[in-house]
């Protein structure tokens, strides 16, 4: 089962090297993707009360500026 997955690295190692050492990264694009299913959860009923609890925590950790909006990146 591995085997497969190792080939295909080994094949295109060029590629594989050029991600690892690239200083850009993909994770603000990730995080806007998360907080865009999260909203759409809360908003079809599928978040469950952990959920907010959990967003309530995190905004407690959080480290943005107290007068910044969490949700100033909808636009």
């Amino acid at each position: 089962m591995l085997a497969p997955f190792g080939r295909g690295i080994a094949a295109d190692q060029p590629a594989v090297s050029a991600a690892l050492t690239a200083p850009c990264s993909n994770g603000p694009t990730e995080g806007y993707v998360a907080k865009l299913k999260l909203i759409r959860r809360q908003m079809y009923g599928r978040g469950k009360l952990d959920l907010p609890r959990a967003l309530a925590r995190s905004s407690m950790i959080s480290t943005q500026p107290a007068t910044e909006s969490p949700f100033a990146w909808v636009g």
